[in-house]
């Protein structure tokens, strides 16, 4: 059991989660990201720590979201860990993309997760029931109205999984989980993920999706 800490700074807003995996006490919140990020996410990391009582090097553990997301705030989000982890090296490494993070809290199966990208692309992620594999892809802004007619998109509209498609058409808002950091956070805590070597950004996982969108990779 591991004492654990995680955070996500790939989206408009914040978020820190911290659980306890020997006494099941945990801690989370977000926060808008009006300021710099380094800056939001050094004080969520020194307020979550004193509010469990906890000294910086008892953490055991410190999980990232990865990405796909903010460029910057993924940037930062890793890079503090990576520092983190320079002062602590004992401190165990897990990640997790944004997209699977979603997926990972839902208790129903065949949820399909959408995240704004780049202008006029979403970033995709498919659970396919049969097999049980996911894959996470890049939709064009101008490819939408085909990939929304998929018999699988339609059965998400028709359960209420992505509401937001039908309402707001291609201005997508995910209604993003809140509760999933934390679902996530307690479950390395549990010991029940597995550890990485390092953080790597979403965006050098995947060199196709990055191409696609006209970045460099060793940006």
């Amino acid at each position: 059991m591991l004492r654990v800490l995680s955070w996500d700074t790939t989206g408009v807003s914040g978020q820190i989660a911290a659980a306890d995996g020997c006494t099941g006490q945990t801690a989370a919140w977000g926060w808008t990201q009006e300021k710099s990020q380094s800056e939001a996410l050094f004080t969520a990391v020194v307020e979550i720590c004193d509010r469990m009582n906890w000294k910086r090097e008892s953490v055991q553990g410190l999980g990232v979201v990865v990405g796909p997301g903010s460029f910057t705030g993924l940037r930062v989000g890793i890079a503090v860990a990576r520092a983190w982890k320079a002062i602590f090296p004992h401190v165990k490494s897990y990640s997790i993309s944004s997209l699977e993070l979603q997926h990972l809290a839902s208790s129903r199966p065949g949820v399909g997760v959408i995240r704004p990208a780049a202008t006029g692309e979403f970033y995709v992620r498919t659970q396919h029931d049969a097999t049980g594999t996911d894959a996470d892809g890049l939709v064009a802004m101008q490819d939408w109205r085909q990939f929304e007619e998929r018999e699988q998109i339609q059965e998400w509209i028709a359960e209420g999984h992505l509401p937001a498609i039908q309402q707001l058409r291609l201005s997508l808002i995910q209604a993003w989980n809140p509760e999933a950091l934390l679902h996530w956070t307690q479950r390395i805590a549990d010991e029940d993920w597995v550890e990485v070597s390092r953080w790597v950004p979403h965006y050098l996982r995947e060199p196709d999706a990055v191409r696609k969108r006209g970045l460099s990779a060793s940006t």
